[in-house]
């Protein structure tokens, strides 16, 4: 084997798993999510931070919408982060890192938000988020 086909091999290599690395590093600062000075705070690459008094409407559902596309963010098997437009909904920000149902859809005056975090959790926001509206 040439010396460059193994330089292009190893370059290769090294580019595949640097891309790996940042999309698990993504994956991990978009874990945070909390309520603080009645604002709903996302952490992360694609967080975001609502005001409380501007949510419209939280509704539990038991699936993603149909006719799902993935706009800008990162769709890894059942985790999707980002911007996504869905047929049913429109345009959408994803935060599902586990697939566990319901999902929470939190509509306010300036977006949507699918939050996915693990039923416990989302049960926990839904009852937080509830009891301050």
């Amino acid at each position: 084997m040439s010396s460059e086909n193994m330089k292009l091999k190893v370059f290769l290599t090294v580019g595949i798993l640097g891309v790996l690395v940042l999309i698990f590093i993504g994956i991990y600062k978009t874990t945070g999510l909390q309520i603080e000075n009645d604002m709903l705070i996302i952490k992360g690459v694609y967080g975001v931070k609502i005001q409380i008094s501007g949510i419209e409407e939280i509704i539990k559902i038991d699936s993603l919408p149909a006719g799902g596309k993935r706009k800008n963010g990162l769709g890894l098997g059942s985790i999707k982060i980002g911007h996504f437009y869905y047929d049913e909904v429109g345009d959408v920000r994803l935060y599902i890192l586990e697939p566990d149902t319901p999902y929470l859809l939190i509509k306010s005056k300036t977006e949507k938000i699918i939050v996915g975090l693990g039923k416990n959790e989302n049960e926990a926001l839904y009852a937080k988020l509830k009891n301050k509206l």
